[in-house]
This record gives structure tokens, C-alpha cells and sequence, in this order.
């Protein structure tokens, strides 16, 4: 009883050890498509546009800084457009990845993409990790700042993609997609190692009251 006491009170305490993050990677595009940032142990990918058309540097200003932008985001979803970056662990240690933020607002010609999602390769990017929409009346900032529950292993690789559609065809291409200020956290270590620590013990004791052995 007194173990099951000392595990329940350690989840309890999880918010507070864990609710710091640190940055894996982030891109301002200050100095191009390729990563501001990058946490040790980590490398990232660059920025990179499949089935729409990339447009770098672009005139449009960023949220401040310099933004990405793409063009061809016509019609209904298609989840073959999409910015796409990535990360991978390349220390030994895993990785509790636990959150992914961006800035992202639509621009002229025409409404330019009305809709957007955030998808990720945790489940085969099968499920939105975001979808929302784009005001083409103010061209505002939308801030999406999603959080995460991913081990990434050690050698593993997580890919994130950024879709938007929604366009009219004012001239062919459609108006712009702009995305700024991309990151990605991580709870910092010792807090991860701490988090599947008590997972563990959770665990264990779980399949002792399970297998009958009695508690002490």
C-alpha cells in the first residue's frame, strides 16, 4: 500500500517537473529554408514544399521575421501539398517530444488557402495534430502551438507536414500559404528521464498486484 501511496504522489507531481520544454528545432528564415536552432543531440531538416510551388524569399513580410511562402493550394484538401521538416534523434538517449508551435496566415492573390491542418508521422500522419482556419478578410497571424506526447527514439525520425487549401484560382496558382517562426520541444532532461522512470515503476507494481504478490 505504502508503494502504490509513494507512485500515486509522484504522478501527481508530473505537471510541474515536466511543464518546462526545451527546442529541439526552430526556423525563422531569417538565413534561409534550413533550422535557426538546433538542441544537442538533434538534427532537422530543412523546410521543403511538395505538390505546391515554393516561393523563398518572398515579398510578404514574416511575424517578424522573414516567412516561407507557397502558392497552388486550389480547390479541396489534398494531402499530397504540403510544407514538410523534420527532426532526428541522433543521441542515444530518447526524446519525449512534447509540442510543435508555428505561425502561419493566408495572403493575396484572390482569398489565397481558407483552411489549413498540421499532421505528423507519429501515426503515419493519419490524424490532425491541428486543423484550422485563415481569415483572408485581415490576412491575421494565426498561432498554432499544439502540444505532443512522442517518444523518439534514438536514430528514429519524426516528419511534420503542413497543408492548406481552400484557394481560388485568381490568377491560376491561387494566393499564398506564409509560415514563420516553426518550432519544436522537447521536455528537457533529467524531466524525461524522471517521466518514463515512474511510468516504469507504475508499471511494475501494476503487474505485481496483477500476478497476486502481495503488497507491503
Amino acid at each position: 500500500m505504502k508503494r502504490a501511496f509513494l507512485v500515486f504522489t509522484s504522478l501527481l507531481l508530473l505537471p510541474s517537473v515536466v511543464s518546462a520544454s526545451t527546442v529541439l528545432a526552430s526556423y525563422d528564415f531569417s538565413d534561409g529554408l534550413g533550422p535557426t536552432s538546433v538542441g544537442d543531440g538533434i538534427s532537422a531538416s530543412s523546410v521543403s514544399v511538395t505538390g505546391a510551388t515554393l516561393i523563398f524569399p518572398t515579398l510578404y513580410s514574416g511575424n517578424p521575421s522573414p516567412a516561407v511562402a507557397a502558392r497552388n493550394w486550389l480547390g479541396g484538401r489534398n494531402d499530397n501539398r504540403y510544407y514538410g521538416f523534420s527532426i532526428t534523434n541522433v543521441s542515444v538517449a530518447t526524446v519525449l517530444v512534447n509540442g510543435i508551435s508555428m505561425d502561419l496566415r493566408n495572403e493575396s492573390p484572390g482569398i489565397g488557402p481558407t483552411e489549413f491542418a498540421v499532421t505528423s508521422s507519429a501515426d503515419g500522419f493519419q490524424t490532425d495534430l491541428v486543423v484550422s482556419s485563415l481569415d483572408w478578410t485581415t490576412r491575421a497571424w494565426v498561432h498554432v502551438d499544439q502540444e505532443m506526447n512522442f517518444l523518439l527514439g534514438s536514430g528514429q525520425t519524426l516528419e511534420f507536414r503542413v497543408t492548406g487549401w481552400g484557394a481560388n484560382s485568381i490568377p491560376p496558382q491561387g494566393g499564398h500559404l506564409l509560415m514563420d517562426n516553426v518550432a519544436v520541444t522537447a521536455v528537457p532532461e533529467p524531466a524525461s528521464h524522471l517521466v518514463m522512470a515512474w511510468l516504469a515503476i507504475g508499471g511494475l507494481l501494476l503487474r505485481r498486484r496483477i500476478g497476486c504478490v502481495p503488497w507491503r
